[in-house]
């Protein structure tokens, strides 16, 4: 009977989580991204501030480790934070992290199609950054925005441009997740002349 219980309590408690990410509004500069609470946010910053002091050498030992095991769990929704503790660690003239957090920024920004995020993230990459020292991290990441910006403005003409029929069943259902009225009737007009499952 315990064990019946506990699991329920589980499932309810992840029905429950689930539920909430779901339920959470979209970041009013990343529409992609769940906006997240202020607390979140805090505990976002102090990771990013133990990963700094881990890679100068401020923090050792087990407590070192778990900021780097914490640092590695950051997802996307951190990017705003990241792009903010890349900033700090790059005015520190002696600091290596800020290569770190750039290649975490850059990995981020180099998977998303959210313009908006890309737009966000050219405008302040660098911003406050006095130190010379990373210089060339800063230059290289705006780059990579640029680049992915370009790609998916390209990728967004040749879909304008593209019929129903040369799609893929992977571009159908993306399209179909934001038609509405007859152009979504005809993208499921054309799923239904494809074979398979």
């Amino acid at each position: 009977m315990f064990k019946v219980l506990c699991i329920a309590a589980v499932l309810l408690t992840l029905g429950q989580a689930s539920q909430s990410a779901a339920d959470r509004k979209p970041h009013p500069f990343a529409p992609s991204l769940p906006l997240l609470s202020k607390e979140e946010y805090e505990k976002i910053d102090a990771t990013i501030d133990r990963f700094i002091d881990y890679d100068t050498g401020k923090l050792k030992g087990d407590a070192g480790k778990k900021a780097l095991d914490d640092f590695n769990k950051l997802g996307p929704e951190a990017i705003f934070n990241l792009i903010d503790g890349l900033n700090r660690a790059a005015n520190l003239e002696s600091s290596c992290p800020a290569v770190i957090i750039g290649r975490k920024v850059g990995k981020i920004l180099g998977a998303t199609d959210d313009m908006q995020l890309l737009i966000f993230a050219k405008d302040n990459i660098g911003a406050g950054v006095t130190a010379k020292r990373h210089t060339n991290t800063l230059q290289d990441l705006q780059f990579a925005v640029l680049l992915r910006k370009s790609e998916l403005q390209k990728r967004a003409a040749a879909a304008k441009g593209k019929s129903l029929g040369n799609m893929s069943l992977a571009e159908l259902e993306k399209m179909a997740s934001s038609e509405k009225g007859g152009k979504l009737k005809s993208v499921f007009e054309e799923v239904e002349k494809r074979q398979g499952s």
